[in-house]
C-alpha cells in the first residue's frame, strides 16, 4: 500500500479525491470490511490545520533542520493525531529520518488535533481499538489511510507557506517526511527555494525497501545476542508486537493486519533505551493491545 501512496500523490488529487481512491484501494485488498463510513469522512480540514502549521512555525521557526516530518501516533486516550518535529540527521538511503536525533525540532504547538485522523480512528474502531470486529476495518484501516491522509495533507500545507517559513539561512532544502513513530517512513520530498519537490514513485519506493533490509538486517543480528528482555502483547484482531530495549537501542517487531511481520530499530541516540521501550509500550496498551507471556517457539510469527 505503500507504493500505492506515492503513486496517488504523484497523481496530484486534491485531497479529498485522494483519500476516497484510497480507501478503494483498501476495499479491494480487505474486501471483508465494511468501508462505506470511511468513504463518507469529510476528509477536507486543510483551513484548520494551515493555521496550526502556521502558527507552531512562528511560535517556534526551525533552525537548519535536515528534515520536517509529521509523525502519526495513538494518543494514551485513544484515537489518532499528528504532530509537526524535526531532526538535524536525515538520509535518503533508507535510514529512519528521525532515528538518530529526534526531537532536534520539536515546537511548543507541535500537536495538530486532526479532526480527520480522529474520525477515522472512531470509524475504524467503533467498538474501541479492542473489538473492531470483522465488518470494521481496524488497523487494516487506521494505519495506511493515517498516513496517506498525512501525506498528502503534509505536501498540500508546505506548498501553501513561503519557503522561508521552513528553511533559515543559507539553507537550500529541507526534506519533508510523514510516518507512525513505530511504522515505515514516508519520505516525500524537499522543500526548496523554489517551493516542494515531490520525490518519484519509484525513487521513494526504492528508499522504503532499503530501509526495511536495514532494518531486518539488524534484527537478524540481534537475534544472536544471549540477553533476551522483550515483551510481548496480542491484539484481539490478530496483530502481535514485540519490544527489547538493549545497551546500543531499541527493537521492535510486530505483525501487521495482512499477517506480514516487520523487525524496526531505535537507536539509543533518541535517549535511554528504557524510557523508549516504556513510551513505546505505552502507545501499545493505549492502541487495545494485551502484554501476554513468551510465545511457545512453533508460534506462528515468532521466533
Amino acid at each position: 500500500m505503500l507504493e500505492k501512496i506515492y503513486h496517488l500523490l504523484a497523481a496530484e488529487l486534491d485531497i479529498t479525491a485522494f483519500m476516497r481512491e484510497l480507501v478503494r484501494e483498501h476495499q479491494a485488498v480487505y474486501p471483508r470490511h465494511d468501508w462505506q463510513s470511511i468513504f463518507d469522512i469529510n476528509w477536507d480540514e486543510t483551513s484548520a490545520m494551515a493555521h496550526w502549521l502556521d502558527c507552531a512555525l512562528r511560535r517556534n521557526p526551525p533552525v537548519r533542520q535536515k528534515v520536517l516530518y509529521f509523525g502519526l501516533f495513538n494518543p494514551v486516550d485513544q484515537g489518532a493525531d499528528l504532530y509537526l518535529a524535526g531532526s538535524r540527521t536525515f538520509a535518503l538511503d533508507g535510514i529512519w529520518w528521525g532515528e538518530k536525533s529526534k526531537g532536534d525540532y520539536w515546537p511548543d504547538l507541535r500537536y495538530a488535533q486532526s479532526r480527520c485522523l480522529t474520525e477515522l480512528y472512531a470509524r475504524c474502531y467503533p467498538n474501541g481499538p479492542t473489538e473492531a470486529g470483522d465488518s470494521a476495518p481496524g488497523n487494516d484501516g487506521e494505519n495506511m489511510l493515517g498516513v496517506g491522509y498525512a501525506a498528502r495533507l503534509c505536501l498540500d500545507l508546505f506548498r501553501a507557506i513561503a519557503p522561508e517559513r521552513a528553511l533559515s539561512g543559507p539553507q537550500s532544502k529541507v526534506g519533508l517526511a510523514v510516518g507512525w513513530d513505530s511504522g515505515d517512513p514516508l519520505t516525500l520530498g524537499f522543500m526548496t527555494r523554489s517551493g516542494v519537490a515531490l520525490r518519484s514513485p519509484a525513487d521513494a519506493i526504492a528508499a522504503a525497501r532499503a530501509y526495511v533490509a536495514v532494518c531486518e538486517a539488524r534484527f537478524r543480528a540481534h537475534a544472536t545476542t544471549r540477553e533476551d528482555r522483550r515483551r510481548y502483547f496480542r491484539h484481539p484482531d490478530g496483530r502481535r508486537w514485540e519490544v527489547e530495549p538493549q545497551r546500543e537501542g531499541v527493537y521492535l517487531r510486530f505483525t501487521d493486519g495482512d499477517g506480514d511481520v516487520h523487525n524496526r530499530f531505535r537507536s539509543e541516540s533518541e535517549g535511554a533505551p528504557e524510557e523508549i521501550a516504556s513510551n513505546l509500550v505505552a502507545e501499545q496498551l493505549a492502541a487495545g493491545f494485551v502484554e501476554e507471556g513468551k510465545p511457545s517457539p512453533d508460534a506462528d510469527g515468532d521466533s
